[in-house]
Parts: structure tokens; sequence; C-alpha cells
């Protein structure tokens, strides 16, 4: 009798479907993989659905494998069928009149692959999405990619969108600066690759093109942040004037076409640019330093890459090598510190949720809350209660990663941002209460279940308490409470009127 173990039937499974989509490519059948795929790879294979995939053989033409792979996990607790009206951009909740009678509009609706995206204050980031997702994995390849395995480099590749020949591209620009290690996360590391890389360390002057005009964005829109914000020059107009050099030598050294690169006008606009951002950075109380707005938007992105890009409710396999890393490498170097990792890894566990609505991710959000201090409020500094007070699980295995200790320190801690970390928390803290309500503002429509229901009320619970402002919960419930019923009489009355249209329509055409 012919025995297999699950194994061999994994194994099985991959090689026929590895040979029929190569069958199919050596008869002219065009193959879309998803970006940051360089082939068939074994988690894609895994992830390919025969039954959809067979239909879409027999229509013929271009055959897009994402389109063909199984859909994420069940809906059962969460905002089932209502995933597009639960995404958009959650900002902290700001003081209001009254809560108990403010109806506050949900979050608005965005593109439902993007999710919930951290939105703190009036701050803004000027980065379109693909240059953040390059910095995020140009930092995550700097500061750890030598002690990454080969399956996690793949993980993060798929969740950022960077292809295998872009990843290999920017590894080598890395390398180019010897004194990358001890500056990651500062302008300065990025200013000096500008003035020292050239088209040759890319395969075409288009990706060249494509890493200049990120690294140039983010030196632009950081430091221009920073002299907005805390400028400790001359009062008179030294700062507008020092930002217009800037933006100047940027302007100078864009050049798009490799007909009109000349290495010694380039290496003359890159010195100039070196040189105006040296000035801006020497007036700013931040330096040279990313600010914690962008390091809090690049840890969100390294923290996503724990679950997985299609199954969006599990953990990868490589969850614990990733945390792992981001706490031993790439943390120190960014300056994250243990609070505000605790609250960005909440923030992602709740955006997974909407996501998929798989309703443990949400206690893992709280349990993860749980650890931290009170960060503000009355009770500001003193220690977390109940379970989870010194440990938070990552949810991957069930091992816990201690909020408190472990952590190695960074010297960039020390630097004045260190004060400003349970504020930076607290904002993200912020986001997370005002997205939570944004759900609980429409429960009617938007809560799949009364286990949910439960589940985000001890969420919302835990993250006020952190917050220092657990008194104030009632009356935002209140209000809540009040703006969700006020929905569902709209939407049940929207109804009735159509269904009375129809009735007299229908009378009308009998008569």
């Amino acid at each position: 009798m012919l025995e297999l173990t699950l194994d061999e039937v994994v194994l099985d499974r991959r090689r026929l479907l590895c040979q029929l989509l190569k069958s199919l490519q050596q008869y002219g059948m065009s193959i879309l993989l998803p970006v940051g795929c360089s082939g068939f790879e074994d988690w894609l294979l895994d992830k390919v659905d025969v039954g959809a995939l067979l239909p879409s053989i027999a229509r013929g033409g271009e055959l897009d494998l994402m389109a063909v792979c199984r859909a994420p996990s069940s809906q059962r607790d969460g905002p089932a069928s209502r995933r597009g009206s639960l995404l958009g951009r959650a900002t902290p909740r700001t003081p209001q009149p009254s809560a108990e009678v403010t109806s506050a509009a949900t979050p608005a609706p965005a593109p439902a692959d993007r999710g919930l995206e951290l939105s703190i204050q009036d701050v803004t980031l000027d980065l379109d999405e693909s240059q953040l997702k390059d910095l995020t994995y140009a930092t995550f390849l700097a500061a750890a990619g030598d002690q990454a395995s080969p399956a996690l480099l793949g993980v993060l590749r798929a969740q950022l969108e960077v292809s295998a020949a872009r990843s290999d591209e920017l590894r080598a620009v890395a390398a180019l600066d010897a004194g990358a290690k001890q500056e990651i996360g500062t302008l300065h590391m990025h200013a000096r690759l500008l003035k020292t890389v050239r088209p040759s360390s890319f395969s075409s002057f288009k990706n060249f093109v494509r890493w200049r005009r990120g690294t140039s964005a983010t030196l632009w829109c950081v430091l221009r942040q920073a002299a907005t914000q805390r400028w400790r020059g001359a009062s008179d107009g030294s700062g507008r004037a020092a930002l217009a050099r800037l933006r100047g030598a940027l302007r100078r050294a864009d050049v798009a076409d490799a007909d009109e690169y000349d290495e010694a006008e380039y290496a003359a606009a890159t010195a100039a640019v070196v040189e105006a951002a040296g000035s801006v950075a020497a007036c700013c109380d931040a330096g040279w330093d990313f600010g914690w707005l962008l390091c809090a938007s690049i840890a969100d992105r390294l923290l996503r890459g724990t679950f997985d890009a299609l199954s969006e409710a599990e953990y990868v396999a490589e969850s614990d090598e990733l945390v792992g890393l981001l706490r031993a490498r790439v943390w120190p170097a960014l300056g994250i510190t243990p609070e505000l990792h605790l609250a960005l890894y909440a923030w992602v566990h709740f955006r997974q949720f909407v996501l998929s609505g798989e309703g443990r991710l949400l206690d893992s959000a709280n349990t993860i809350v749980k650890a931290l201090p009170v960060l503000g409020g009355a009770g500001a500094g003193e220690a977390s209660g109940g379970d989870g007070a010194d440990t938070a699980s990552n949810g991957a295995t069930g091992n816990a990663v201690s909020s408190t200790g472990n952590t190695p320190t960074s010297s960039r801690q020390a630097t004045p941002r260190a004060p400003d970390s349970a504020a930076a928390a607290s904002q993200v803290l912020g986001c997370l209460s005002e997205a939570v309500l944004g759900l609980l503002r429409d429960y009617h429509g938007s809560v799949g279940s009364q286990t949910a229901m439960a589940r985000l009320l001890a969420l919302l619970q835990g993250v006020e308490r952190a917050l220092g402002t657990l008194g104030g919960l009632p009356s935002l419930l209140r209000g809540a409470v009040r703006s969700s019923v006020r929905a569902e009489f709209g939407r049940r009355r929207a109804a009735a009127a159509r269904g009375a249209a129809g009735e007299a329509a229908a009378a009308a055409a009998l008569a």
C-alpha cells in the first residue's frame, strides 16, 4: 500500500504546479508574478488555488497568479463584507465639545488593499508609498540583512513589493558606504550615498533615477519638516533661504534621461546637495536624524511583515526571526523604544483584524497594550496592571516578547528625542483608539458578532488605560452608541423609503 507523508504530498503538488506553469510559459502564455517574486517560489505555489487556476488557464490570455491564490482567512468575528468601508486613515482623537452628543465620522474610505494607515496630527510625509517601501527595505538590509535568512528576505520583499533584482541593487548600494552601519536611520548616510552612487550600480538608468529620486525625496521631506518645526538658526529668513538652496541643488541633480547625464556635472550637483543639506541640518534640533514619524512609519511596515501577505490573519513562519532582528538590530538604529514598539505592534494587529476579520487578533492587540505603562494623563508613570503587564505575546508561536527586559539600548535613545518616546507611543495609541471608535460609531453595520464587540471594547479599554484617559471612556461609548443608532435608523429609513417607492410604482403599473 502506497503511503505518503504530508511533506511528500506538498512537494509533489509544488512540482506538478511548477511543471504546469513552466509548460504554459513555453507554449507562449504570459504569467504575471506578484511583485517581490523572482519565480515560482514555494510559498506562492502553496497559495495557488487549483480550482481557480484551471478556469483561468482555459480562458487563455495573461495569467495573474495573485488572482488565483487562496482568499484570506474567513471573517468570522469581524466586519464581514464591509471591509472597504472600514479602511481609511486613522488620526489621533482630538478633544471635542461633547463626546456624548457629537457624532464623528467614520474613517474616510481608502483603497481596500492599503488598509489603515497611521496619520499623526497634521504631520505628513511627502514620500509616496513605493519610495517609503524602498526606504523600509533598504533600512532593514543595512541593519540586519547579513543576519536575515533568505526566506525572511523573501517574505519582506513580498510585503514591501520589492523585486529580487531591486533587492540586489539596494544591497549593492548599501555596500558602497563603509560607514552605513554606524549611521542607519540618519539622513547623513543617505546624503553620502547620493554623492557616491552612480548609474553603474544599477541594471538600468531608469532604476538609478528611481533610487535617486527616492533618496532625494527623503532628504527634502525630513529636513523641511525639521526646519519648519524647530529651527535654531537666525530668525531673519535664513531657514527659508537654506531650504531654497537645498531645493535648487536637488533640482540640479534631477537628471531623468541617460542622454542628459554628465559625470562631472552630476558630481558637482550632488556635492551641492550634501552641502545644502548639512547647512539645514546644522540649524535643526533633529540634526541628521530621520525624525520619529519616519522611523515609526518604517517600523510599522516592517512589523506588518510578521503577517502573511495573502492570508492577513496568519503569521508567517519567519515572524519570530523578524521580531528578533527588529529588536536586536533595527530598532536601536532607528531609536524605536520598547513603548513605541509595543504601541506599533498593537496597531499592526488591529490593522490586520480590519483586513481579515479574525477576532483573535484583537485579543493579541489587547495583550500587547496591557504590557504598556500608563503613558499620559493623571496616571502617567504608573505600572500597567492585569495580565500581560510584563510580557506581550508576538502571537506567532505564543512566545512572549518582554516589554522591558531584553531590549538593546542605543546611543540614539540618549538624544533629545528620548523624552518624546512616551509622546510618540501615545500618538500611535491615539490613532488606535480613534480607529476602534470608528467601528463602534457604526457597530450595527460594521461589527459582525457580540464576540467581536466584546473584544473591541476590551481593546479600547486597554488603550484608554495606557493613554491615562480611562475616566472618559463612558462618555466616548455613549457617543458611539448614539452615533451607531442614528446610522442604523438612517439605513432602515432609506430602505423603507425604497420599499414604499417600489410598491407605489407597482400599484401605478397595475392601475
